[in-house]
C-alpha cells in the first residue's frame, strides 16, 4: 500500500464459507468411481452402519463417509481469504478473520518508506499513512498463482489522491498463509519480484 506513496501525492463480500467435512453417500461413490473419489480426499471415516430399525429410512446413507478437506479445498479457502483482504481496502477495511494476529506486512523494497508492519495494530496504522495520501483507493485481484502455503496476487490499483489527481498501477504481492489466515504479506512493483520472493513460477 505504501508504495505508491513515492513523491507525495499523486494523482461488501459474503461471509466466507465455513469449514468442514463434506459428506459423500455410496450412491455417489458408485457413480464417479471410488478411485476418482479418493483422488482428493485426506482423510476417510467410515461411519457404523445403520441400525436394522432404521435401514428403511437410511438405506441410502447406509456408508456415508465423512472427508476432510482436500489440499486443494484449502487453497481455495486461501484465496477466498486473500481475494477478501485485498477488496476490503475500498471500505479501508481491515477484516480481523482474515489476518493472523501476529501478520507481518513490508511495504515495497524500492520505496523511500520502505518498513515492515507487526500484528493488526502495525496494518492499522500503516493504513493511517495511506489515507492521509489518498482519498479513495480501489483494489481489484486481477491473477493468483498458488504454491504451498504461499500465494502471489497481481493487483490493479485505481487511486485518488486528495488533490483530485488519479493513478492506475498494477503490482504483485505475496502471501504466507498460516491455518487460513494471512501471516505475511510483502508488496512488490512487480509480479516477477512477488514470485521470486515466493519462490514460484509461472
Amino acid at each position: 500500500m505504501e508504495g505508491f506513496l513515492e513523491g507525495g501525492e499523486v494523482g461488501a463480500r459474503e461471509p466466507l464459507p465455513p469449514l468442514g467435512g463434506l459428506l459423500v453417500d455410496a450412491e455417489y461413490e458408485r457413480r464417479i468411481g471410488p478411485s476418482a473419489l479418493l483422488g482428493d480426499v485426506d482423510r476417510v471415516i467410515y461411519s457404523r452402519p445403520a441400525a436394522a430399525s432404521r435401514a428403511s429410512r437410511r438405506s441410502r446413507y447406509s456408508s456415508i463417509r465423512a472427508i476432510r478437506p482436500s489440499r486443494r479445498e484449502a487453497m481455495s479457502r486461501n484465496l477466498d481469504v486473500i481475494r477478501r483482504a485485498i477488496e476490503s481496502l475500498e471500505e479501508w477495511g481491515l477484516p480481523p478473520e482474515c489476518f493472523d494476529p501476529e501478520v507481518e506486512y513490508t511495504t515495497q523494497p524500492d520505496a523511500a518508506n520502505y518498513t515492515t508492519y507487526l500484528g493488526l495494530s502495525g496494518l492499522e496504522r500503516s493504513q493511517m499513512s495511506v489515507r492521509e495520501a489518498w482519498r479513495s483507493i480501489r483494489a481489484e485481484p486481477r491473477e493468483f498463482i498458488e504454491g504451498d502455503g504461499v500465494v502471489v496476487a497481481l493487483i490493479h490499483f485505481e487511486l485518488r489522491a486528495h488533490s483530485g489527481i488519479e493513478l492506475q498501477q498494477d503490482q504483485g504481492w505475496a502471501y504466507w498463509m498460516r491455518h487460513g489466515r494471512i501471516r505475511r504479506m510483502e508488496q512488490y512493483a512487480t509480479k516477477r519480484e512477488a514470485l521470486e520472493a515466493a519462490g514460484l513460477r509461472e
